[in-house]
């Protein structure tokens, strides 16, 4: 049997998140070590609570780490008209009876990398605040990750969050711009990939009867606003999490990426730099397609792991 790959999954549930962390969870290919909270889709205590909420309903006790309640430099402005003002539509979920541990979500990713025998990959499904901290803290255990997958930014531009910016990044520009000069060997999902093997009616149909979680992710739908996908559901972090379990779906270029971070109106947008020109100072790997048919497929034998 092939070995896991050892993975922190940093998030802030909201929906599309909720289905990733499902993936992640129940995959053969990922071993999820530590699950860390970041305020984005809703605020922080949403996002803890919920990600507890969805452990217990996955029936995991995966340890979570509670992590930035703010990004680095600005005011949180969320997305609960997308995801509901608690973040995971209107399901109603029971109250967690876990809690978090101790440490904060930067101490628990060091410790984690720490006492780790091998490099650590991440998957990061929110705005970057965590891991761009992280960074600053500790900057001498950045070699024990192995790779940052993020979902983050567009390939034309246009954004959700503004007219210009992805709202992963557009939240907290700042830890992007941390990130994408750290030197860490990232691959960045963009938004597109979501809008692209997003999932019709259809598949939501299907997801419904698969059993009690897809049950579940199907409520979660009904609320989706996601303002490029009318009728259906974007699976924007499904896709992320879906590079580090099968990278193969994916089509993939180098690139020099940059974020705009001067507070105008072109703030959070993100510019790939894909010429020759640029070659010497490429920093990560941007996925420029994705098969449609093999996502889904993907997501429907990882749905039918779960008992």
């Amino acid at each position: 049997m092939q070995k896991k790959i050892p993975v922190i999954f940093d998030t802030d549930p909201g929906i599309d998140d909720s289905v990733a962390l499902a993936m992640a969870l129940f995959s053969e290919e990922l071993d999820v070590k530590l699950i860390t909270t970041v305020a984005g889709n809703v605020g922080i205590d949403n996002v803890t609570s919920n990600t507890l909420k969805l452990l217990e309903f996955f029936g995991r006790t995966t340890p979570v780490a509670r992590g930035a309640a703010s990004p680095l430099k600005r005011k949180l402005e969320d997305a609960s008209w997308v995801h509901g003002s608690f973040g995971l539509g209107e399901y109603d979920f029971p109250e967690p009876r876990t809690q978090v541990i101790e440490k904060n979500a930067v101490e628990a990713i060091r410790d984690i990398l720490k006492n780790s025998e091998e490099k650590i990959s991440i998957i990061a499904t929110g705005p970057l605040t965590n891991i761009a901290a992280f960074i600053l803290t500790y900057p001498k255990l950045k070699n024990k990750i192995d790779k940052l997958i993020f979902m983050g930014g567009s390939l034309d531009g246009v954004g959700n969050k503004t007219p210009y910016a992805e709202f992963n990044i557009g939240v907290d520009p700042e830890a992007a711009d941390i990130i994408f000069k750290s030197g860490l060997e990232l691959v960045m999902c963009p938004m597109e990939m979501g809008h692209t093997a997003y999932f019709n009616k259809r598949d939501i149909a299907r997801i419904k009867v698969t059993n009690y979680v897809g049950a579940m992710f199907e409520v979660l739908f009904r609320t989706y606003k996601d303002n490029h996908v009318k009728n259906g559901a974007a699976t924007h972090d499904s896709c992320t999490a879906s590079y580090l379990i099968e990278p193969k779906i994916f089509k993939t270029k180098r690139a020099y990426v940059t974020v705009e971070i001067i507070d105008t109106v072109k703030t959070g947008i993100v510019v790939c730099d894909f010429s020759k020109k640029s070659r010497d100072i490429y920093n990560m790997s941007v996925c420029t397609k994705i098969n449609v048919v093999k996502f889904k497929k993907l997501f429907f034998t990882i749905m039918g792991n779960i008992d």
